[in-house]
């Protein structure tokens, strides 16, 4: 599978994860060798995928080296171009499938609020228990309105379950 993108996209998670070593839950954040595998394996590209206990799995090495990200110059021509990623999967028949993207959500279409609170809840997902999430969502949301910060420092210190 190659990846293609201008320089700005390509040189934040466009780097080659060596084949020999274990990833980090950082580096895989930062690799989109790595989240193309999971997106790919796993149907979403999440907290979980990065814990400890789904890293370095052999399913995900073995599309990571098969996955090449690639610096596309012509990408960098203007301001509108600099957003589009260029898949392009390329099977052991010889036949090839591609498909363009011209910028990540968010950017395009922008995120509507209802897009951040759902994707706090996905990532949040299996990390943070239930009441936690909603008692830190009450205090976001409510930010306006918020007389004293240190309860939201306090729902955050521990957030991680054990």
């Amino acid at each position: 599978m190659g990846l293609r993108h201008a320089q700005a996209i390509y040189e934040h998670g466009g780097w080659i994860a060596p084949v020999d070593e274990p990833l980090t839950s950082t580096a895989a954040q930062l690799s989109e060798q790595y989240a193309a595998a999971a997106q790919l394996v796993d149907r979403e590209v999440l907290m979980a995928q990065c814990s400890a206990s789904r890293l370095n799995r052999p399913v995900l090495s073995e599309l990571m080296a098969k996955t090449h990200p690639i610096h596309h110059e012509r990408l960098d021509a203007d301001a509108q171009s600099r957003w589009i990623t260029v898949r392009t999967v390329r099977f052991n028949d010889g036949r090839e499938v591609q498909e363009q993207v011209a910028a990540p959500k968010g950017i395009a279409p922008p995120v509507s609020n209802a897009d951040i609170l759902e994707k706090w809840r996905r990532l949040t997902s299996g990390v943070l228990d239930h009441e936690r999430r909603a008692d830190i969502e009450r205090c976001v949301l409510g930010l306006e309105t918020f007389e004293d910060a240190k309860v939201l420092r306090a729902y955050c210190r521990p957030m991680l379950r054990a």
